[in-house]
């Protein structure tokens, strides 16, 4: 007999499938949103590049339909936030940033540039980047480990919300359906005037379905021969260059740029027989800027224009010929960019709108949003920022430099204000400090002659003017853009220092509670300097402020800020 041995094959247990099951859901769970998360971002980013190369390439159809399909990605990914958020070190594991669709800023500004180009209904691409954002600033705050990211995100979102009024004014200020004639202003703030500096170049550009299909350089100097007829110049045009007749090279006389634009856009009509219909200032700081995208034109750089440029000067300080040579060569340039220089120039551009250094009047069609946002360069009240008795002031000082050189590059500034309330009135004392370090009169350096406007509230009472604490009688107090002028002039040698006070009495709200704002605008062409606030009120009563002062006491509340861009200051006072 043969004894078969039948051999039982052996059972996995039940509780080890179930857990290898839990396992592989568990890995699933984990990396599915991570996996999600890196399509949806390569889908993005594609549809981003896919939309900047249509529109570089005119094929605005194809674009439209790539932000589109941007739009819906980003709402995807705003969901997908919430799983993939402290994941941070896997990611870098793996090679990857953390959260790199949003510490991109070339990614966002290329998003930024088609939202602009292609807005499309109140809620657009823009929108949703700012809602993502928003969500995410959030979620990393409450993970330590990200915190880095939480500047980058911080930074970005006020890309995308300077950037809103572009959304819906970017295809009527890129003439998308349309045909525009722009034109550009280009100033020079070494000779330092109201919008910007001294108008010697200009440029006409002409738009079609958002391209550029011709630029062509002008000088006022041969501009200004062709004006027929006899200007008569603003009255206190004529008090500080003292000429009985008006050109083009002096028309942005006015630090309202609206109202410069358009007188502009007459001279050029009467000049040129041409009417703009967009009118963009920009200065020589904004060229220096493009250098830095561009790369060097024709050796120049941004490290030795203004070496370059004044040594052009010497023979002949009326030529304009180096900055128009440089001119058309970069704007041949810009015309050709990369979509990563292209994004650099956004960024330029957008950030000299913020700073004021770049304005835009459209004067063919009307565009509120660029008046909203402050890009328009409007002299005026702001609307009050309380539902308070408000006690709006405004203190906008404005110079000119009418001694005909470029002493602006060694002049440097800095500022106080004093705001002393009492029960019945508040007393103002502007101090405004002039250091020209030109080491003699030899051009391009010398005397700062300056003609220095203060546009105040209308209400104002009993202004006066001392420089170097002794007393003038020669200003003038005039009305423009409801605002008071007081207007005089000042003349600081190589080496010295003038001092100009300017005082004024301005009235309170009768009511217990009122709002107390100060805007301090600042002038394009003129770089940043310190500005000290201090608003000193009666120790009894109570101040609650929006703007976080330098430092607060009983009764005293002082800001040490810097004039790059607007202040605004804010605080409500209630009286015991």
């Amino acid at each position: 007999m043969r004894l078969v041995t039948e051999i039982v094959p052996t059972q996995t247990p039940v509780l080890v499938t179930r857990l290898k099951f839990s396992l592989f859901v568990l890995l699933g769970l984990v990396f599915i949103p991570w996996l999600l998360y890196l399509i949806q971002t390569a889908a993005l980013f594609g549809s981003v590049k896919c939309g900047l190369s249509s529109v570089t390439s005119g094929k605005f159809s194809k674009a439209a339909f790539c932000v589109r399909f941007a739009k819906k990605v980003t709402l995807a990914l705003r969901l997908q936030t919430r799983f993939i958020i402290g994941a941070g070190p896997v990611f870098t594991a793996l090679g990857l940033p953390p959260s790199s669709s949003f510490d991109s800023a070339n990614y966002l500004s290329e998003a930024i540039l088609l939202a602009s180009l292609i807005g499309e209904g109140e809620y657009s691409l823009l929108d949703r980047l700012s809602e993502t954002l928003s969500f995410l600033q959030t979620s990393l705050q409450a993970t330590p480990r990200l915190q880095p990211l939480v500047s980058q995100v911080v930074s970005v979102r006020s890309l995308v919300s300077r950037t809103q009024p572009l959304v819906t004014a970017g295809p009527q200020l890129l003439a998308i359906n349309s045909k525009s004639l722009v034109l550009i202003l280009i100033q020079d703030q070494t000779e330092l005037r109201p919008t910007g500096g001294y108008l010697n170049l200009f440029a006409l550009a002409n738009l079609e379905s958002g391209r550029i299909t011709d630029i062509q350089i002008y000088d006022t100097a041969s501009t200004d021969t062709q004006l027929r007829g006899q200007v008569l110049p603003p009255v206190d045009l004529q008090r500080a260059i003292g000429e009985s007749s008006w050109y083009l090279r002096d028309a942005n006389w006015d630090p309202d740029f609206p109202t410069s634009a358009s007188r502009i856009a007459w001279f050029i009509s009467k000049e040129l027989s041409i009417q703009p219909d967009l009118v963009v200032s920009l200065n020589l700081t904004t060229l220096v800027q493009l250098l830095d995208i561009t790369g060097p034109v024709n050796s120049i750089t941004s490290k030795n224009f203004y070496d370059l440029y004044f040594a052009s000067l010497k023979d002949n300080p009326s030529s304009s010929q180096f900055l128009s040579n440089l001119s058309k060569a970069l704007f041949s340039r810009l015309q050709s960019l990369s979509s990563p220089r292209l994004s650099q120039l956004l960024v330029t551009f957008l950030s000299s709108l913020y700073n004021r250094q770049i304005f835009i009047a459209p004067l063919s069609v009307s565009v509120p949003q660029l008046a909203a946002a402050g890009w328009s360069g409007g002299v005026a009240l702001s609307a009050c920022r309380s539902a308070l008795p408000c006690l709006n002031s405004y203190i906008y000082a404005v110079e000119s430099n009418v001694g005909i050189n470029k002493a602006n590059a060694f002049i440097t500034r800095k500022a106080q204000v004093e705001a002393k309330i009492t029960p019945g009135q508040i007393s103002y004392t502007y101090r405004l400090t002039l250091a020209n370090s030109s080491p003699d009169s030899t051009w391009p350096g010398g005397n700062y002659k300056n003609y220095l406007r203060v546009y105040l509230p209308s209400q104002i009472k009993n202004p006066t003017v001392s420089i170097n604490n002794q007393p003038i009688s020669q200003y003038y107090v005039s009305s423009e853009h409801n605002l008071s002028v007081v207007g005089f002039l000042s003349d600081t040698a190589p080496g010295a220092t003038t001092t100009i006070d300017v005082t004024w009495f301005e009235e309170l709200p009768a009511s217990v509670r009122f709002h107390y704002q100060l805007d301090l605008p600042n002038q394009p062409g003129v770089p940043s300097y310190p500005t000290a606030v201090a608003v000193v009120y009666p120790s009894s009563w109570f101040a609650t402020t929006a703007t976080v002062p330098t430092i607060a006491s009983s009764g005293q509340l002082q800001y040490n800020l810097s004039l790059s861009r607007p202040i605004q200051i804010d605080v409500d006072f209630a009286k015991p």
